[in-house]
């Protein structure tokens, strides 16, 4: 019913010098989804999408148990209909199923509403998530590639217009993923460092 998929943009070329080569370009390697996956800030979105999703979850599965109950009232008039002698009596209980069937119909709406805005919910979630890293990902790999002086650095995760890997093979060694993974948590856990606290109010006495 719910689904998380953070999906994966690949980058090509994520850093390209502007500069004439003069000389060999300097190439190296990286792998944004293996980043992706390590950085500390994207483990703590997923742990927030889990936890949204498994309210939103709970809340679907008690109006599940409140319709099934009303179903089973519903069943239940249904065979005092098939027993009932008395016109008069027949003639209430249908106006009663009536009322039940109303009622069921109207928390099935309300169920299936739900779920479909828990599922928009956390789609937008998700994609406002990866979208936001991706781009630090993307300046990190810039900042680590410039300190390095590189020409060009290939995304090993990207995939071409065929889905099959943008790069088939390679024998470069210059893998800068583990350090731009480093760089960009250790940048983001500068920044919260770095951010103003809230201030609370000391009791007035």
């Amino acid at each position: 019913m719910y689904t998380r998929a953070w999906g994966m943009a690949s980058f090509s070329i994520v850093f390209a010098a502007s500069t004439v080569f003069a000389q060999a370009p300097k190439i190296a390697i990286v792998n944004v989804a293996e980043i992706f996956d390590k950085l500390d800030e994207a483990k703590m979105a997923n742990n927030t999408l889990k936890t949204r999703t498994s309210g939103y979850r709970a809340k679907a599965q008690l109006m599940q148990l409140t319709e099934n109950d009303l179903i089973q009232a519903y069943n239940a008039r249904q065979e005092e209909l098939k027993a009932a002698d008395d016109a008069a009596a027949k003639q209430e209980i249908g106006k009663d199923l009536k009322i039940k069937a109303q009622l069921i119909q109207s928390y099935r709406n309300d169920r299936n509403a739900h779920v479909q805005a828990a599922n928009r919910d956390i789609s937008t979630y998700s994609n406002r998530v990866r979208s936001a890293l991706l781009t630090k990902i993307k300046a990190a790999i810039n900042d680590v590639a410039a300190a390095q002086k590189l020409d060009y650095v290939f995304d090993l995760s990207g995939v071409s217009s065929t889905n099959v890997p943008a790069i088939v093979y390679t024998s470069n060694t210059n893998d800068l993923t583990e350090a731009v993974t480093k760089h960009l948590n250790d940048k983001i856990k500068a920044e919260s460092l770095d951010a103003p606290k809230e201030q609370t109010e000391e009791p007035k006495k």
